[in-house]
């Protein structure tokens, strides 16, 4: 996850995303670690990843984009329903 997300940042022209997503990311890391402790997320997130990379690849920033919100989404939804459930 962490990989996939700096690679992100990484190609992204510029520095905005990354001097913007990178400490969000690490002050996120605490409720992203009790989201990929649920195996299905584990696999939903790797296929999104999976998803995201080949629009990125193939310049679908669109598909790219609606992608990524979506990954997002569902991460959120995780997050809470594992905050809700462990406290």
């Amino acid at each position: 996850d962490d990989q996939f997300h700096d690679l992100i940042y990484d190609l992204s022209p510029g520095s905005i995303l990354q001097d913007t997503l990178t400490p969000l990311h690490k002050k996120t890391l605490r409720f992203r670690r009790i989201s990929i402790a649920d195996d299905n997320r584990v696999k939903n997130s790797v296929n999104e990843h999976r998803a995201i990379g080949q629009a990125i690849i193939d310049g679908d920033e669109a598909l790219a984009s609606k992608l990524m919100e979506e990954h997002i989404a569902n991460a959120k939804i995780n997050m809470i329903e594992r905050l809700n459930e462990n406290g």
